[in-house]
């Protein structure tokens, strides 16, 4: 196909109009076979496909329904892409294994292992799974709602007042408390895996539960040696003791330090939250708050 003048574009239209129509009806009566409806489809696809050649050279498309935009995050065994729905017009994002990494049990059984664990979980700050499907090419993939931004962005971006910091870290010990509620710990808290939506820090999601793990377990069960991002790890999880939900509590009070340090506000809750995160992040377990429930509890009196 070949892309020219305004006038091929007029052409190419109205011969789609003019089959369009004679597909939807028969004289005046609309006909509704299930023979029109696959045509009308393989000819909607014939057309998209044609204009992408046309504009965003070889669009792919996955399951009929969505478009792949763009890659915006790789990893070692996974990537994640922005995909827009054809028909409803809303981004979404794909998670899959890297081609390199097609072919490696392991990395499948994680991500399989991600869908078992997080599809069932339905929370308001717990960015999990919509569905699971499998590309052309046999590799699994999971759908998930569209995130605008990260924490590790908005870090990069300036500063934050002392509302926002009690807003995140709300959302954040929030999702938390219900993950520990399905005897889950994360394993992996960190910037990158907190997403925002309008990037607002009220919104904020915990992602990724591709290293969860029950309380008691260590990533060895599952033939990983070491998960998670090393400059958020808990002590325990470096000396890859058993871990338990203090665990994900050392993490949290990293963050909200990354936070802190960036806070322009002088007022006594930020002192308090100061403190509270200097507690969240103590060496041993036994030091930190017996819960993320209680520690919630904590910062709610804090920022009231």
């Amino acid at each position: 196909m070949n892309a020219g003048g305004s006038g091929d574009f007029d052409d190419i239209a109205k011969r789609f109009e003019a089959l369009w129509q004679a597909l939807q009806y028969n004289g005046t009566v609309k006909r509704e076979t299930d023979e029109t409806t696959m045509l009308i489809d393989r000819v909607r696809d014939a057309l998209d496909k044609g204009l992408s050649r046309l504009n965003e050279n070889n669009r792919e498309f996955i399951a009929n329904s969505f478009t792949m935009e763009e890659r915006v995050h790789v990893s070692a065994r996974t990537e994640i892409y922005r995909i827009r729905h054809r028909d409803l017009q809303t981004n979404h994002a794909l998670k899959t294994l890297h081609p390199d990494h097609a072919d490696d049990e392991i990395a499948r059984r994680l991500l399989l292992r991600e869908a078992h664990i997080a599809l069932p979980l339905k929370h308001d700050n717990l960015h999990a799974p919509q569905m699971m499907l499998r590309l052309d090419d046999g590799r699994p993939a999971l759908i998930f709602e569209w995130a605008e931004s990260s924490l590790s962005q908005r870090l990069s971006d300036g500063s934050f007042s002392a509302t926002e910091i009690g807003q995140a870290m709300d959302a954040l010990l929030s999702g938390l408390t219900f993950l520990h509620s399905r005897h889950l710990i994360h394993c992996d808290l960190a910037p990158d895996n907190l997403l925002l939506s309008g990037g607002e820090l009220a919104s904020l999601k915990i992602a990724d539960f591709g290293f969860a793990l029950g309380a008691g377990q260590q990533h060895s069960d599952l033939d990983i040696g070491f998960a998670g991002h090393t400059e958020f790890l808990a002590p325990e999880q470096r000396d890859r003791a058993p871990l338990n939900m203090r665990t994900d509590l050392y993490a949290c009070g990293l963050i909200m330090r990354l936070m802190l340090e960036r806070c322009s506000d002088t007022d006594a809750s930020v002192s308090r939250m100061a403190a509270l995160a200097t507690r969240l992040a103590r060496e041993n377990p036994a030091d930190r708050p017996d819960s993320a429930n209680s520690a919630l509890k904590t910062l709610r009196g804090i920022v009231v």
